[in-house]
Formats: structure tokens, sequence, C-alpha cells
């Protein structure tokens, strides 16, 4: 939000732009790069770190690789080949669109 500045906003309120309308077609869209790679950058560890997640999980709580790693040592089932398909088709397309989006475009 530093970086973004107020003049954005300003400029936009001085172009008619109402209250509501502001955040959405200017805040909202300035931010989505950030909060995107965050999101990525949050949820990419939480797959890698699995000794983490091990050590640190409640009797209470299960992470997804805790589930997957549980599931394995009983013995691999469909379901765990059903969920690891599922994740590798929900993240490949995810990274591969998210880098489309974000990619410079040189006119």
């Amino acid at each position: 939000m530093v970086t973004i500045g107020r003049t954005l906003g300003e400029t936009g309120r001085e172009l008619y732009t109402n209250a509501p309308v502001l955040p959405r077609r200017v805040t909202w869209p300035l931010l989505l790069p950030g909060t995107v790679a965050g999101a990525m950058l949050a949820f990419t560890p939480s797959l890698d770190d699995f000794v983490i997640s091990f050590f640190t999980t409640g009797p209470e709580s299960t992470t997804l690789p805790i589930f997957i790693y549980a599931s394995v040592r009983r013995g691999i089932t469909p379901e765990i080949h059903a969920l690891s398909t599922l994740l590798f088709l929900v993240t490949v397309p995810l990274v591969v669109g998210i880098e489309r989006f974000t990619r410079y475009r040189t006119t």
C-alpha cells in the first residue's frame, strides 16, 4: 500500500469514481499480484516443510502432508493417487496461469 501511494486514489476520485468503486477498480487490481505471490509463498513451504509440520501438529489438527504420510504408511490406496492427481492438477495450472497473468508485456 505504501508503494502504491495516494496519487492513484486521488486520480480516481478526480475522474469521478465513487467510494465503493475505487477499491475494486484501482486498489485491488494493484494489490492482486502481491497477494497472489504471498499466498503462493505461504502454500509452497507448507507442502515442502513436512518435518516441521510433522513435529508441530497436534492431535486435533492434520495438515495435508501429514494426512498423505499417514495414509501412505497404511498402504497406498486409490484415494492417495486421486489426491495426488488433484493436487497436481490444481497446482500446475495455477502456477502457469499466474505466471502468464503477471508476466511483463512488452509492446
